[in-house]
């Protein structure tokens, strides 16, 4: 046949469209507030905890009897991290709408400090050795045993755990989507909601059916662990496991958190030119130290799925 369709157009970049992977959302912030630091190095005061019940009894004529109270101090040390991407001259002006080297550069580095974020607050907050206050389930009892199991009790127990451990009721329970999605099929909890409007269980709706209602966030975020070169080895930052926690919204003066994020220096995007490349380098920086405060208030249960 002659002319073919191929005559008749020429393919060209679409303008319209173009395929990007996008990846979960960031916890992290949630997980370990954030602290605006004025040193990258300080220390801060830690009241220790004294609950006991004091003798207040007073005969007549007698002097009352005397208490006090204790303190110690933690430290905490930011650490820079940074990357750069360039933007070549040649690139740029070749390249064809929808691209955006400059963006494009941009966004790249931004998202890859943000997913180190979320993985070095993950090693901190789902440690073992950091929260000594946990668990770890294993056979029947793992969510994923949906005859065995008991993930509302495992979660309640662990809440009152935390609390026992700290007086301080937590308010925020974190889990790896891997959780989440067994859970969401889970018998014992989709009888509790049998009778709601939608009969989906949601991060809203578990909250709802655990002592006080704790704040639930699920991690999504995933990563690659392979080396350059190798072929891509993705799984999840956050796993198979589930924090229990009190983590302070409006940090302050006499208040309790898990965990903060001490930072000196929040996200910074800088550009300069670079003539022996023949083009830009865009530099993001932040300036932070991810650190426990009070591991008290936590409690961690591992494998609560196989």
């Amino acid at each position: 046949m002659n002319p073919t369709r191929r005559d008749y157009h020429q393919d060209a970049v679409l303008t319209a469209v173009s395929i990007k992977y996008a990846n979960g959302d960031s916890i992290c912030d949630t997980v370990f507030p954030r602290v605006k630091v004025a040193k990258e190095s300080d220390k801060y005061y830690k009241y220790v905890r004294n609950f006991r019940l004091p003798k207040a009894l007073r005969a007549i004529g007698s002097e009352s009897n005397a208490i006090d109270y204790n303190l110690e101090t933690d430290s905490y040390f930011c650490e820079e991290y940074a990357l750069h991407g360039d933007v070549h001259d040649r690139e740029r002006k070749n390249a064809d709408v929808p691209l955006k080297p400059d963006i494009d550069c941009t966004e790249n580095v931004v998202d890859a400090l943000t997913l180190l974020r979320e993985k070095r607050v993950a090693d901190i907050a789902f440690n073992a050795a950091v929260v000594l206050n946990n668990t770890t389930l294993a056979g029947v009892n793992q969510w994923s045993d949906y005859a065995g199991s008991d993930p509302l009790g495992d979660i309640a127990a662990g809440i009152y755990s935390a609390k026992a451990a700290s007086g301080k009721k937590p308010n925020l329970v974190v889990m790896g989507e891997e959780v989440m999605i067994q859970l969401e099929q889970h018998p014992d909890i989709l009888e509790r909601i049998k009778f709601t409007q939608k009969g989906v269980i949601t991060a809203d709706l578990l909250s709802s059916l655990l002592p006080g209602a704790p704040r639930v966030v699920v991690g999504d975020l995933m990563y690659d662990d392979s080396q350059e070169g190798d072929s891509e080895d993705l799984g999840y930052i956050w796993g198979k496991k589930v924090l229990i926690a009190y983590a302070e919204a409006s940090p302050g003066i006499k208040k309790i958190s898990f965990g903060y994020q001490f930072y000196h220096q929040d996200r910074e995007t800088a550009k300069w030119r670079e003539d022996r490349l023949k083009g830009d380098r865009i530099e993001v920086t932040e300036v932070a130290d991810e650190h426990t405060v009070a591991a008290a208030c936590a409690y961690l249960i591992i494998d609560a799925v196989a």
